[in-house]
């Protein structure tokens, strides 16, 4: 009888501490979104919920949410925070690489992606939706664009590896891929036309073509491709390319070094849909020794330590869909005898920037930025530049410092950049 009685005590007090976890859980949920509220004012227009995803009504709604957190970002790291720990339902890369714990540095959370408001909007799939658009990056700068309601091609896009160059192979049938340099992909008719051309390399050229409607499914076109000394688009002679295909081409790659007089480049892509537009690019290639990196680059996610105090950091140069950044981060972590946590401390960031233009001169003064931290556990610091910037290595570093006690540690990332000889 005794026993009993002691088994049903636990089974009450048990009941009772689960009825206070939750309801401590439901009070801070709560407390958030009150402080969310306080903050920014119950008329903030926010996106909603889809599925696993946030959703945006249409490209307006996108920009505008977007330009406030990226605002935000500057103004105040912690108001940032706020917001976008605020919708518990999503679990975004901003909140997973928040809340990481490891045993292993090698193995703990690094994220490709480098923008911090991309950070807070995508899924941890690294997906969000615009309209009737499900947009999914694939590595910093390249997104996939597909129907939000084929589960197919959604889990084949899931299945790629991400965060490289990805082969046009591997690319789903049914999606279409483009940078995220401008948010004008979101804009869907019943027939559209992709067309993006840039240099890529030392002697390459990257064309994107492609023709789809606004369910994604894949339409006709033909692709032409003229070499020639003058910047005017040709009216006669004989193209490189003359392609007639259906949906998503992709990259074309093409000799750009020889000969050197003919430098530039056009592509036109013409869609069979008579009510799809007719694109044309046309891209100078310098034939020069002297070219500078244009891309998107990172050190990737280091690890610094000493004893059981450490620090995991990045350094960034990194365009939006609005504007191009220098960035530096660094998150503090402690050994607790089993993992690695996060960790407050005192924490300085600095970034240095030098960008170069076509020619590959230095434009100078370097831009510069430094912030610091009595007791936090995630700093960061960004400097505005420009998408047209150009760099080699030695160009972008940061320099990272944790003080905690009478323990100091340093560290210094500094961007590998890809300049042709």
């Amino acid at each position: 009888m005794k026993h009993t009685k002691t088994i049903l005590s636990l089974l009450l007090l048990s009941i009772v501490i689960l009825q206070s976890c939750s309801k401590e859980q439901a009070t801070d949920a709560f407390l958030v979104q009150d402080v969310v509220s306080q903050s920014f004012g119950d008329d903030i227009d926010r996106p909603m919920l889809e599925r696993d995803r946030l959703r945006f009504r249409d490209v307006q709604h996108f920009e505008n949410y977007y330009l406030m957190l990226d605002d935000l970002f500057d103004r105040s790291g912690e108001q940032f925070d706020l917001l976008a720990s605020s919708n518990e339902s999503i679990n975004t890369v901003h909140t997973i690489l928040k809340n990481d714990r490891f045993s292993n540095p090698d193995y703990r959370y690094q994220p490709f992606l480098t923008d911090p408001i991309m950070m807070a909007i995508v899924n941890e799939h690294f997906e969000f939706q615009v309209g009737n658009i499900l947009v999914t990056y694939i590595n910093n700068e390249d997104v996939l664009m597909s129907n939000p309601n084929d589960a197919q091609t959604q889990s084949e896009i899931r299945a790629l590896p991400k965060g490289g160059e990805i082969s046009i192979d591997d690319i789903p049938e049914k999606c279409v891929m483009k940078d995220d340099h401008n948010i004008e992909g979101f804009m869907l008719t019943g027939c559209n036309t992709l067309l993006e051309a840039e240099d890529l390399e030392c002697d390459s050229l990257k064309i994107i073509v492609g023709f789809y409607d606004d369910n994604f499914d894949p339409q006709s076109g033909r692709i032409i491709i003229y070499r020639t000394n003058s910047p005017t688009f040709p009216t006669s002679g004989t193209p490189i390319v003359d392609d007639h295909f259906t949906g998503f081409r992709g990259y074309i790659y093409i000799d750009a070094t020889t000969p050197p007089q003919n430098r530039f480049f056009h592509a036109r892509a013409i869609p069979d849909c008579a009510t799809a537009p007719t694109l044309t690019e046309t891209v100078e290639f310098i034939d020069d020794e002297n070219i500078c990196d244009n891309d998107e680059r990172d050190t990737g996610w280091l690890w610094e330590a000493n004893g059981i105090h450490g620090f995991s950091h990045i350094t960034s140069f990194y365009k939006n869909w609005f504007r191009a950044y220098y960035k530096s981060r660094m998150i503090s972590k402690r050994w607790n005898g089993s993992e690695w946590e996060k960790r407050d401390a005192n924490l300085t960031v600095e970034i240095e920037g030098t960008k170069r233009n076509d020619d590959c001169h230095m434009i100078l003064p370097e831009i510069t930025g430094d912030d610091d931290c009595n007791s936090c556990d995630d700093e960061s610091k960004r400097v505005r530049t420009s998408k047209s910037a150009r760099h080699c290595t030695g160009d972008v570093f940061g320099t990272y410092t944790k003080r905690t006690g009478f323990i100091t540690i340093n560290d210094v990332g500094e961007i590998e950049f890809e300049c042709c000889e």
